[in-house]
Order: C-alpha cells, then structure tokens, then sequence
C-alpha cells in the first residue's frame, strides 16, 4: 500500500466509525463548546465553468481542469474539519480531502492535521444570508482530472462525493457524472 491510500484510509474509518454510531466514548473529540452547524448542501462546478441545468452534473474530463466543490452548512459553529469523500461509478473510495476550516477574518493560513506529514491549508467559512436564511458557505480544494487515475483508468460514469463536518451526525452528498 502507497502512503496516500494508508493515510486516506485512516480518516474514512474514523469518519465511517462515526457514521455507524459508536459510542460517545469512542467517537472523536471536538473542541468548540458550540454545536457544529448541519450540512445543507454540497455543490459540485469545474474548471473552467460549464453550463448545466441537468439534475445530475455532467462534466467532460477532457473538457475541464479540476472539480471544485463547496460545502453550504446552517449557520452556528464553524467546523474544525470537514472531510470530503469522492467515490468512483463502481463505488470505491477514490480519495479523501480533510480540510481544516477557520472563521471569516481568521488569520491562520494552514493547520496540522493528524495522519499528514506536513500543515494542511485552511479554508475560510464565509457567513453568508440567502433566502434560507444564515448560511456557512466553505469552498474546498479543488480536485484534479487530467493527468490522474481517473483519465488513465477511464474511471468515467457517475460519481458521488460526500462532505463530513467533525462532530456533525450527517453528511451532504451530491452526484455527478464524468464522461470522456
């Protein structure tokens, strides 16, 4: 095994321990006093944009740079981590992104995260208000698709990705479909 996968690995059991409701005393400690904020919503564009009014996204992987997703959580306590999962068409774990999150106005710029060899960028949770009132808007990083495994093993068809928030009981999820 690469250390990549070991390294993805060990956070999804963490973040999969949690999902089958372990006992308090096992689940992970989360340091904000404050209840974490439920996700909403996740959202899913590419790189350069593309115009897509279909339920399910559409995205050509030759077509596109990167994909970017966006996690939209109810106002309340900014999470310290969220976890964004990516699974293939067959349903395979692909890849975990654990991103550290800071307040709007923070000045912290990367954060330490348990299981990485070096300080992970932190990304902002910008207060916004809609029509469904306070919102936590997160942008996180954006994922590569040329040049990776997912070109090179023409791993196309519909994909889903789901966002964890350390100390939040639910996830957001969204489908998308990459194609040739």
């Amino acid at each position: 095994m690469t250390v990549g996968f070991v390294r993805a690995l060990v956070p999804a059991s963490l973040v999969l321990g949690m999902a089958v409701g372990l006992g308090a005393q096992d689940a992970p400690e989360v340091s904000t006093s404050a209840t974490v904020a439920p996700c909403l919503r996740l959202t899913v564009v590419s790189t350069p944009a593309t115009i897509n009014r279909n339920a399910i996204k559409h995205f050509s992987a030759r077509g596109i740079n990167s994909l970017n997703f966006a996690v939209v959580l109810a106002a309340g306590s900014t999470p310290e981590t969220i976890a964004l999962k990516l699974f293939t068409p067959n349903g395979h774990l692909y890849q975990q992104v654990d991103v550290p999150v800071a307040p709007e106005g923070s000045r912290e710029t990367e954060r330490k995260l348990e299981g990485y060899q070096l300080p992970v960028k932190v990304a902002r949770a910008r207060l916004e208000t809609s029509s469904e009132g306070a919102l936590l808007a997160v942008a996180l990083p954006a994922v590569p698709v040329p040049g990776t495994s997912i070109t090179a093993n023409s791993l196309y068809g519909t994909w889903r990705a789901e966002a964890w928030s350390l100390g939040s009981s639910a996830s957001c999820s969204v489908s998308f479909e990459l194609r040739q």
